[in-house]
């Protein structure tokens, strides 16, 4: 079977998609009020445990991603499979070099982050930043897609934006299925859904669940330099 990234580097000739190269400025890309710095500080500031030891609390693992029940998603452009993903489409005129953002969409399934000494719960729809491949790619008319034609509808947009005048720029920034990566955010434990509760034992079965909150956003980096 061929991998989805290679067919799709085939099918978009000069797409960028190297997570080492790129790392944590795809985080700014997608999310232009943060810089590269203060990202890189965030995830240097929270300390790195194993997951068996973390505490509740700021903290960062890592680990390899493994989905819930091997369930994964489409990223909505590429269609590269993902836990996570960051879809932003912007409309620029011919003669410019960037344009407002008139897309983005933020998707992805519920994962684990494994290492040696145990797992933990991440759940993308807290994501606030993904630091990982990025798919970038200026999009005429005649590449339009059934996913690219949905991807637009639910956002109130369609195919039209593009004119002679104008084009549809893509962004997309995602964290693959079988990534090892870093995560930093915030710990806590909380009721394990997946947990059964069987026999005479009484209690709700509990689970540590890493996620984003207030100042501390959920930050996932396959980039090897913050691993």
């Amino acid at each position: 079977m061929t991998d989805p990234v290679s067919l799709f580097l085939a099918v978009y000739g000069g797409v960028i998609a190297s997570a080492t190269a790129i790392g944590f400025s795809v985080g700014m890309r997608t999310n232009p009020r943060r810089k590269v710095a203060a990202l890189r500080r965030l995830v240097r500031k929270a300390r790195r445990y194993p997951i068996a030891s973390v505490p509740q609390g700021v903290a960062r693992v890592v680990g390899q991603v493994r989905p819930i029940d091997h369930k994964v998603i489409n990223a909505p452009f590429s269609r590269i499979p993902c836990v996570a993903h960051v879809t932003v489409v912007k409309r620029v005129p011919v003669s410019a070099s960037t344009g407002p953002e008139i897309v983005r969409a933020v998707g992805g399934v519920p994962f684990e982050v494994v290492d040696d000494t145990g797992s933990i719960y991440c759940d993308p729809s807290d994501v606030a930043v993904i630091a990982a491949v990025q798919i970038r790619r200026d999009v005429t008319r005649w590449l339009a897609t059934a996913d690219t034609e949905a991807l637009l509808a639910a956002h109130g947009r369609t195919w039209a934006e593009v004119t002679p005048n104008y084009f549809l720029y893509f962004e997309e920034s995602l964290i693959r299925h079988d990534a090892r990566v870093t995560v930093a955010g915030l710990v806590e434990r909380s009721a394990d859904v997946r947990g059964a509760v069987s026999g005479d034992y009484r209690e709700a079965p509990s689970a540590l669940h890493l996620r984003g909150a207030g100042r501390m956003p959920l930050v996932i980096s396959d980039d090897p330099d913050d691993i």
